[in-house]
């Protein structure tokens, strides 16, 4: 029954054809009929071909990470285990250097407003 509901849907098409295939494959979740056994009947080679195929780009899509890789300690800074962290002048000295910036020496009294503002 499920199955010539479907196709009943299919042949509808539109809003209605559309509410009436969506309610089918709820009501086969519901009766814990696979949806494989209501709409395999009905598809045609092309269409399993096309199953398959979204089957094999699903499983490549999960291939691929979705989390970027962390950036190595030399750039981010010192490790805590050397005792120190964040930033320091070697680590702007290359940071400059990757941007594109001249690699020059902060004057020190740049370097002591700075932390006086900070302090503040």
């Amino acid at each position: 029954m499920l199955t010539s509901e479907y196709k009943r849907g299919l042949t509808n098409g539109g809003i209605e054809g559309g509410s009436i295939c969506r309610g089918v494959i709820r009501a086969a979740n519901e009766l814990g009929v696979s949806v494989e056994e209501v709409v395999g009947p009905i598809r045609s080679d092309r269409h399993n071909e096309s199953v398959d195929r979204a089957r094999r780009l699903e499983y490549a899509a999960d291939l691929i990470s979705t989390k970027a890789p962390q950036p190595p300690r030399s750039i981010v800074g010192r490790s805590p285990r050397r005792g120190g962290g964040g930033a320091n002048l070697h680590t702007h000295r290359i940071a400059s250097a990757l941007l594109g910036g001249e690699r020059e020496e902060i004057p020190q009294e740049t370097r002591r407003r700075g932390s006086a503002r900070a302090k503040k």
